[in-house]
């Protein structure tokens, strides 16, 4: 039975040929072969957009399959070649790293791409990848930072200015390059907009044991996975400038509750996305995927993300992303912020209580700033903005 969705507001959907090149990629039968056939019939292959190339490999796998052979075939197989060789290199770079943090005995988990790649593509030519990310436990960070560095890693945020001591105050993750171009994003939180020292324990808690390259390390439980994989795109769409669409992501979430359908907790999806206030992006992705693929999502499920309450303090967030930055200001950000800063107290904490971690947190944000230089640090900045905007003119 179909549910009709609610009109979506903030996610900036794909066009018409990027959804033909999703349907190629995840659908099967006449509808798969329907949608390729529409695609690559308009399509120009020095045209193609970034986010469309990533699905190459997945649209290649797709038409081997069902033995659909074209002029495109050749295109979509180098792609298919070059992603596994690439992540293949990644794979052995990473490696290193996981044994080294093992070996100073710091538990790991993998996010993002090579989680999902080897837990649910299986086969490392269908996902391309720009870096490779592992989480340590938040109080086993700055340890984790010298591990990669005692490895020959360097720091990619040194060069533009961000401490290390100011990231593991107010950030969730550090990149590091090696001398071969590898890149390895090492997180201390999931979401960097949850930074508490708390903020991760379910995750931990609820994570897959796997294995890579004879290493012992883990993954987010489904239903995490699903989470961080939802927010992260819709992340991406509000905070981008030309709010591009991200194709991924649609990807990876099918791919979840294809691989996890027998065992997924859609209860604890549920606690998560409350806990963590993150309703307003998944109400919008499950609408996606179950609109554009038909995605298995019960209807109490879908019933139930649309008529959940939100709070003030979300919806206000929301809206903020959802706006051009220029017209709200880096005030109204920094309140946002905030607002996802303290979003992991108690439920049933006062308004006193949210408002005492505010020094500390801009303090945190600002430097290190003292509590009593607060002000003048705030006055300063303002001037400093107010300068900056007369000097570049009505523009």
């Amino acid at each position: 039975m179909s549910v009709k969705s609610e009109r979506v507001t903030t996610y900036h959907a794909p066009t018409r040929d990027q959804e033909l090149l999703l349907k190629t990629a995840l659908l099967a039968g006449p509808d798969a072969i329907a949608a390729w056939t529409e695609w690559s019939a308009r399509a120009d292959p020095e045209r193609l957009d970034e986010d469309s190339g990533r699905l190459l490999p997945l649209v290649y796998d797709a038409l081997r399959k069902s033995e659909i052979s074209d002029d495109w075939a050749r295109r979509l197989e180098r792609a298919y070649r070059r992603t596994w060789y690439d992540n293949t290199l990644r794979f052995h770079a990473a490696a290193a790293v996981l044994r080294a943090l093992h070996d100073a005995g710091i538990k790991t988990m993998l996010l993002k791409g090579p989680a999902l790649t080897l837990r649910y593509y299986r086969n490392a030519g269908l996902r391309p990848m720009d870096d490779f990310d592992i989480l340590v436990p938040t109080h086993h960070g700055a340890a984790a930072l010298d591990v990669l560095k005692g490895l020959g890693w360097t720091p990619i945020f040194e060069s533009v200015g961000v401490a290390e001591d100011e990231a593991l105050a107010v950030g969730h993750a550090y990149p590091f390059r090696n001398g071969g171009g590898q890149t390895v994003d090492l997180h201390w939180h999931v979401f960097y907009q949850r930074i508490s020292s708390t903020a991760d324990a379910e995750f931990w808690a609820a994570a897959r044991p796997m294995s890579f390259s004879g290493v012992p390390t883990r993954s987010l439980g489904p239903e995490d996975q699903l989470l961080h994989v939802c927010v992260h795109a819709m992340e991406r769409t509000w905070w981008g400038g030309e709010r591009r669409p991200n194709l991924r992501w649609v990807a990876d979430a099918l791919m979840i509750l294809r691989t996890d359908a027998g065992e997924f907790d859609w209860n604890r999806l549920f606690a998560q996305m409350q806990r963590f206030r993150f309703v307003l992006p998944m109400r919008e992705a499950l609408n996606y995927l179950h609109d554009l693929l038909g995605a298995q999502i019960p209807q109490t499920a879908l019933t139930r993300v649309r008529t959940v309450p939100v709070p003030l303090a979300e919806r206000i967030a929301e809206q903020a992303r959802t706006r051009p930055s220029k017209r709200w200001g880096p005030w109204l950000a920094l309140a946002v912020r905030y607002l996802e800063y303290s979003s992991t107290l108690p439920p049933n904490a006062g308004l006193l209580r949210r408002l005492a971690g505010l020094p500390s947190f801009l303090g945190r944000r600002w430097g290190s700033a003292p509590g009593w230089s607060l002000p003048f640090v705030a006055a300063f900045r303002g001037i400093r903005r107010i300068g900056w905007k007369a000097g570049r003119g009505p523009a």
